[in-house]
């Protein structure tokens, strides 16, 4: 029998964007303790992809390939999905969080990482 957690997990790995793994896995290998699927906006069911204490950080899709074209595979193709996104970004700076926000590529790419890092130690030595 599946347990409660087990079940969280499938959950959570059927909406994970493989970006969004790897961004997992380089933060656990640079030993930054994140949260994944933060929800940090009182009642609402925004959830930002990582929560590093005061930062936020969105992986956004925005862009794939399908049969060899570029398309965009994310929800923010319609002018509610951006609307959307504006007031959970608004939202979460307005209670004193830092949102950023990146690409597959800059993941891939290593930029995410370093720029995470780099927010972190600038306001740790503020």
């Amino acid at each position: 029998m599946a347990t409660i957690e087990s079940i969280r997990a499938l959950r959570r790995a059927a909406r994970e964007s493989k970006p969004e793994a790897l961004l997992a896995f380089q933060l656990k290998a640079a030993g930054l303790l994140h949260e994944r699927e933060a929800k940090v906006i009182p009642g609402r069911q925004f959830r930002f992809d990582f929560q590093l204490g005061w930062l936020l950080v969105e992986v956004n899709g925005m862009f794939g390939k399908k049969k060899g074209k570029q398309v965009n595979t994310s929800g923010h193709r319609s002018v509610s999905g951006v609307t959307r996104d504006c007031a959970k970004t608004a939202e979460a700076i307005a209670l004193g969080f830092t949102v950023m926000a990146v690409t597959p590529d800059q993941v891939k790419k290593g930029q995410a990482l370093d720029w995470i890092q780099r927010a972190l130690a600038t306001r740790t030595q503020s």
